[in-house]
């Protein structure tokens, strides 16, 4: 097992040339308060790379001070490619100013950690879509408190690509205490052939697009989450819009707050559960829509609560009342707390979420 280390000065050549012969259990290190611009698009390209669940593959960085910066100075795509890559973590990573694309794509792949990085400011001053973290055909690949912050497009995107084989399947993706705020699209869009997604303990703030959250795919699971205020129509979307085709999914535990013009949630599909969940300062709570040539089957809503709320729940005057349960809110059930603040450009949001443990490292 070998680690390599890029000083500040050497270039991102040299690292792409290290990374063609890193085996399991190798690290590629960048040194902290470093900053790198890239010279090509997929400049860390880590394409075709194999460790093992004991001896995974490791890029991330060495030294004190602050995280290392892999600036796209707004001309390259895609600054950290993984495509076909088994085993591999990616850590302590700050990417800035992509072109457009994506400043982390994860293609092809499984058994992917992406922990502690951030992706911001990509595509502005460009009329490019441009996300923060994408990933599609892949499997097993968990974000780990990464930020996506400022991005002309969605701040994390798990689906399909036009790029893809549209029979690519994408599942259990995880988001573990993640954040994406001011972003241009949705914060978070979870769509098309995607299975069992875990969403957890993670703040969606001031994004646009039509929602904050998209929540579709199949299983889908968001819990303990917060989605604040912002320009988006909606708070969280759940089921099927475009593409997304939820079926099956679950939200629960979960504050939704916000004068969303459409409401906090907005719900179609197929068999959908909101439980337990908070709304908070919404002309509607939840919105429930149905579509005859579409929905066949119910949802549930489950002891949801509504403070400062003019609607908790509206109902779609088609929608046939044995395609719907709703049950009043129990007692609240005891949790272990912690207070949660972020701070972006000088504005703090905040808010309570529930301690879990750490992901398991694919």
């Amino acid at each position: 097992m070998a680690t390599y280390q890029i000083e500040q000065g050497q270039t991102l050549a040299r690292a792409r040339a290290i990374i063609e012969r890193l085996r399991p259990g190798d690290a590629l290190l960048f040194e902290r308060g470093g900053r790198w611009e890239t010279d090509q698009s997929d400049a860390l390209k880590l394409w075709n790379l194999s460790g093992t669940a004991d001896d995974p593959i490791m890029i991330g960085a060495y030294g004190s001070g602050s995280t290392p910066v892999i600036d796209g100075h707004r001309e390259n795509v895609r600054p950290v490619s993984l495509r076909d890559a088994r085993h591999v973590t990616v850590q302590d990573l700050d990417i800035r100013n992509h072109k457009y694309g994506a400043g982390v794509r994860v293609r092809g792949c499984s058994n992917i950690l992406i922990r502690r990085c951030s992706v911001r400011d990509g595509g502005h001053g460009f009329e490019n879509w441009t996300a923060g973290f994408i990933v599609y055909g892949s499997s097993n690949v968990t974000f780990w408190v990464c930020t996506a912050l400022h991005n002309r497009g969605e701040g994390f995107y798990a689906g399909q690509s036009s790029q893809a084989n549209p029979d690519d399947v994408t599942e259990q993706i995880k988001l573990i205490q993640c954040t994406a705020t001011h972003n241009s699209a949705d914060g978070l869009d979870i769509k098309g052939s995607v299975w069992e997604c875990l969403v957890q303990t993670s703040l969606f703030s001031n994004n646009g697009g039509l929602c904050d959250v998209a929540l579709g795919g199949h299983g889908t699971v968001m819990e303990d989450c917060i989605v604040e205020s912002g320009t988006a129509d909606r708070g969280i979307y759940l089921g099927r819009y475009q593409r997304t085709q939820g079926e099956g999914c679950t939200v629960r535990r979960c504050e939704v707050s916000g004068n969303h013009s459409m409401g906090g949630m907005w719900i179609i599909g197929h068999e959908n559960v909101v439980d337990d969940c908070l709304f908070r300062d919404c002309g509607i709570g939840i919105y429930v829509d149905y579509r005859p040539d579409e929905d066949r089957a119910g949802h549930r809503i489950v002891g949801c609560r509504f403070e400062d709320v003019e609607v908790p729940i509206k109902l779609d005057r088609d929608l046939p009342p044995e395609l719907i349960e709703i049950i009043p809110p129990g007692l609240p059930p005891v949790a272990d707390e912690i207070e949660v603040v972020v701070n972006v450009h000088g504005d703090q949001y905040a808010g309570t979420i529930q301690r879990v443990q750490d992901p398991d490292v694919p």
